[in-house]
């Protein structure tokens, strides 16, 4: 395997791998999710949505079903970390609690950069 496609595997299991592990821990409705979503403002209901498209976008980043599907994930993927990020600051968690959203959300941008040089 070339280091360019290695490169691109690593950052994708990056991306996709938390984002399927937060999903199912979403539709677990673990209690250290829960409380995490009530304090964000969000219903726990929420949460099965959520980690239902969570597991499927991280899914379709790694088995690439089709163009439109992955260019859906990977927008998807952006509104899910920004989304994140801009929640934990208005609930008040200040920059450290948008760290981690914006690194999972630098490597989904980064997979998708890496995708197309995979591909050309």
């Amino acid at each position: 395997m070339n280091p360019a496609k290695a490169g691109y595997w690593l950052i994708t299991v990056l991306a996709a791998l938390p984002t399927m592990l937060s999903g199912f821990a979403n539709l677990s409705h673990q209690e250290e999710m829960i409380a995490n979503m009530e304090h964000l403002g969000f219903d726990p209901n929420f949460m099965t949505i959520l980690g239902t498209w969570k597991i499927l976008g991280g899914l379709a980043i790694l088995v690439r079903p089709g163009a439109t599907l992955t260019e859906w994930a990977y927008a998807g993927l952006f509104f899910t970390f920004t989304g994140a990020a801009w929640s934990h600051l208005l609930a008040g968690d200040g920059f450290g609690g948008a760290i981690a959203p914006m690194v999972f959300l630098g490597f989904a941008m980064l997979s998708r950069f890496l995708s197309f040089a995979r591909n050309s």
